[in-house]
């Protein structure tokens, strides 16, 4: 908008201060204008127009497509939530059972503040373009091969994260503080994974095992729970197979 303004206003000034003005005075008052000159203000006025309506375009279709993202369902509700990412020192904190320490101790304070509804932890938020994905084998199914070998992306959640991000449990149940490190895996899984994977078939008690390409060897965890899908990566993207799981079992 600046850019024309000053092109289609500078162009005429600078034209005018060159005009010698007794000549124009005298081709006004014989009303025989220039013929050069005005092609150039039609050339000018026409562009004017032509940007004009480019503008108008351009900021309907920008207000049509904010309209239509603010009418997208992301999964989960960021209204009122407070993020804070946190780097613990390896040195200090080299267990699960050290982390989990430190969380604890934090949720406990943080719980009792005035307006805090709920807190929790997660390893990767929702549109925050992290993303760690694995291969992962369903119990009791014939093997496939290395390209057909299913795959999810995993994200490490403490108890109440789908509370607190109102993201709905649509069957089984939460992870709680139950599911430590020294009890049995549990895992819980999104509804895209639940379609692409299992079809009809009802994932709850399904086990899998996850191989998180660590060395270690692939763990065994129980499917507990079924969430509705969260938009990970992008508002007009498509839902990504995710697997949930208890932090201190990462």
């Amino acid at each position: 908008t600046l850019f024309a303004g000053v092109a289609l206003g500078l162009a005429p000034a600078i034209q005018h201060t060159r005009s010698d003005l007794n000549s124009d005075l005298k081709e006004g008052g014989r009303d025989t204008g220039s013929e050069s000159r005005n092609r150039v203000r039609s050339l000018f006025i026409v562009s004017e127009i032509a940007l004009s309506l480019m503008l108008l375009v351009a900021a309907g279709l920008l207000l049509k497509s904010f309209s239509q993202l603010r009418g997208v369902n992301p999964g989960f509700d960021a209204n009122h939530v407070l993020a804070v990412r946190l780097s613990l020192p390896a040195a200090r904190y080299s267990n699960a059972a050290s982390v989990k320490t430190f969380y604890d101790r934090i949720k406990t304070r943080m719980v009792g503040m005035p307006g805090v509804e709920g807190v929790s932890a997660a390893s990767a938020l929702p549109l925050s373009g992290l993303i760690a994905r694995t291969t992962f084998t369903i119990a009791g199914r014939a093997p496939l091969n290395p390209s057909e070998t299913p795959f999810a992306q995993h994200r490490w959640v403490g108890p109440g994260y789908f509370e607190t991000m109102k993201i709905p449990i649509v069957r089984g149940r939460d992870i709680t503080d139950s599911d430590n490190d020294h009890g049995a895996g549990v895992i819980i899984i999104d509804q895209a994974l639940q379609r692409q994977y299992f079809g009809a078939e009802d994932p709850l008690g399904a086990h899998v095992l996850i191989n998180m390409g660590d060395g270690n060897p692939a763990r065994e965890y129980e499917v507990v729970g079924i969430v509705e899908d969260v938009k990970h990566m992008g508002l007009t993207d498509e839902p990504i197979p995710t697997l949930y799981g208890p932090i201190p079992q990462a």
